[in-house]
């Protein structure tokens, strides 16, 4: 193998840059910018390095390629050695080898050598040359670019050949371990795993993998080494650092233990099933009510232990069709809120479902009770009720009769004063009688006014329609707004039920109130309805309106007294409004007999 004798600079692009001095120095070299007489020259038998400056585009590697056509190797010079993806590029391009700008004369020299030593090395002529060369710089790319470490061993146990990347712990493998034997230079616990998997390779000639722990610097540093035999004296040695993989893996299993610990406090059962309905995992306090553990649900499908309930099959069926949903179910004399949820992956496929079960039982059995005590309490509430407007009715009676009595003697003692006018000064008696009959006038207007006020006598003479048209002329007589009452009743008002005629009456009352304290509108109107199920009672103006928000969370008084007089015969009283649209209040009584009133 002849040395180096003479150096050809390429460069395809006219420029006044020559070569390196250190390389002319060391080197007789030409320059040329053309491919032809590139060619001329390497048909020289003197053995010729082609070098070619490095571009970003690769254009002078190619040219100087075609040019050398086989006929000898093309070194590229790089900027700065440690510019791996340029490196890389080269050889993967064709470029025999890599030369940094600033190399000394020794590494100049040894990376020149090495380049014609495997370009004279070749037997292949021509493109098969070129074909070999491109090959061998794609197979040390690709080994350099792995983040393995690897080992060729022989039979012996001799290491041949080593490459390590970058930051590789030199605890497990030092940097000058070829030419030693594999028993020396591997850590003591490394020895038999390694003597092992290598024996086993070469008797069966499959990869046998095994990991191994080092401790760096304190800290544990995971390998996984996989022995792979190669021919019949030699085995490959990878080794692959995957510290990161198993510190993710018992970062994993710790956030796992963590969930299932937090999960497992909670009174609730968290699951998730695969694509199948198969219980991948499962866990809750919520188990011991259905009395059964996670050990024996993880694996198995739902049906093996839920297909007789068909309100759990119904949902899961909903849920593997991809339908989220909430069921309430009743399993080992328990009520759980079931709610299903299936999960998709990037592509939108189904791949399985995940849910929540919570024990309801208390809930339910708490808020039975709650509405039994509502309807104790609105039981009360109408009991109340009816004491209160029988006590008013007995009031209205009792100061009419009596005041009436009054004013009768009143009048009769006026009438004696009329018969004896000549014992006395007629202008005196005359003047006493006219006071005293302006007083009983008077005492009598009063006396009406606080029984309409008690209770309008009217309601019970005329009926609810009549009263309310009586009320709403009152109102309109008192405050100057317009207002007015219609009604579309069936039944004759006689027939009308007293509660629900009072309690109507009551609700129009504080509406009117409310109307003429906050509204500032110009309009009412009344409209009475009675439908199938019930009395339904209209009331609408045209003022500043609610605010739909201060609607669900108000705590007037007059508003939850309306409320509360309709709930307690089984109805209710709505509000609707926004701000400068009025207000719509609908109230409800159901008439007797309806599904509303038997509910």
């Amino acid at each position: 193998m002849e040395p180096v004798k003479r150096l050809a600079w390429f460069s395809p692009v006219v420029t006044d840059a020559g070569p390196p001095e250190a390389l002319a120095m060391r080197y007789p070299t030409d320059a040329y910018t053309k491919a032809e007489p590139l060619r001329q020259a390497l048909a020289v038998s003197t053995p010729t390095v082609v070098v070619v400056p490095d571009t970003d585009d690769g254009g002078a590697l190619t040219a100087a390629l075609n040019a050398a056509s086989g006929q000898a190797p093309v070194v590229v010079l790089v900027e700065d050695v440690d510019a791996e993806a340029r490196e890389l590029r080269a050889l993967r391009a064709g470029a025999a080898e890599v030369l940094a700008e600033n190399a000394d004369g020794a590494t100049i020299e040894r990376t020149l050598a090495r380049a014609w030593a495997r370009f004279d090395h070749d037997e292949a002529p021509g493109h098969n040359v070129v074909f070999l060369r491109e090959s061998e710089a794609r197979l040390r790319a690709l080994i350099e670019a792995l983040p393995d470490a690897i080992v060729r061993i022989d039979s012996t146990g001799l290491i041949r050949d080593f490459h390590v990347p970058d930051l590789f712990p030199t605890a497990l493998l030092p940097p000058d371990v070829v030419g030693k034997y594999a028993q020396d230079v591997l850590p003591d616990d490394m020895k038999p795993p390694y003597a092992k998997a290598a024996i086993e390779a070469f008797m069966t000639g499959m990869p046998v993998t095994f990991r191994h722990t080092t401790m760096v610097e304190g800290l544990p540093r995971h390998h996984e080494v996989c022995c792979v035999s190669i021919g019949t004296d030699e085995v490959l040695a990878l080794v692959r650092d995957q510290t990161v993989l198993v510190e993710a893996e018992e970062a994993l299993r710790r956030q796992e233990r963590l969930m299932r610990h937090i999960v497992s406090a909670m009174p609730v059962i968290v699951f998730a099933l695969d694509g199948n309905a198969r219980f991948e995992l499962i866990e809750g306090k919520g188990l011991d009510d259905i009395g059964r553990t996670r050990e024996e649900l993880e694996g198995a499908l739902v049906p093996e232990f839920f297909g007789d309930n068909v309100e759990i099959m119904e949902a899961l069926s909903a849920a593997l069709d991809g339908e989220s949903g909430k069921s309430l179910v009743f399993l080992n004399d328990h009520y759980f809120d079931l709610w299903f949820n299936p999960v998709f992956d990037d592509e939108g496929l189904m791949t399985g479902v995940i849910g929540i079960a919570a024990n309801v039982t208390d809930l339910i059995a708490a808020q039975a009770a709650v509405e039994a005590s509502r309807g104790d309490l609105r039981e009360l509430a109408a009991h109340l009720q009816h004491i209160r407007e029988e006590e008013r009715t007995a009031i209205s009676r009792e100061v009419h009769d009596s005041l009436g009595q009054m004013l009768t003697s009143i009048r009769l003692d006026a009438a004696w004063v009329a018969r004896h006018l000549a014992t006395a000064d007629a202008a005196t008696v005359q003047e006493r009688l006219g006071r005293v009959d302006a007083q009983v006038d008077e005492t009598i207007q009063r006396v009406r006014q606080i029984a309409q006020a008690l209770r309008p006598g009217i309601l019970d003479d005329i009926g609810l329609a009549s009263a309310l048209d009586w009320q709403t002329r009152q109102f309109a007589q008192r405050t100057g707004l317009a207002c007015s009452v219609t009604d579309d009743l069936r039944l004759d008002e006689a027939d009308l039920p007293e509660e629900a005629a009072t309690a109507l009456f009551r609700i129009a009352q504080e509406a009117l109130t409310n109307v003429a304290r906050h509204a500032e509108a110009s309009a009412v109107t009344l409209h009475l309805e009675e439908t199938d199920e019930a009395l339904v009672l209209h009331i609408r103006d045209d003022g500043k309106g609610l605010d739909p928000e201060a609607i669900a969370h108000t705590r007037s008084l007059g508003m939850l007294g309306m409320r509360e007089r309709a709930g307690i015969l089984g109805g209710a009283v709505t509000f609707d409004g926004a701000p400068g649209q009025g207000t719509y209040v609908r109230a409800t009584v159901p008439l007797p007999g309806s599904t509303s009133a038997a509910g």
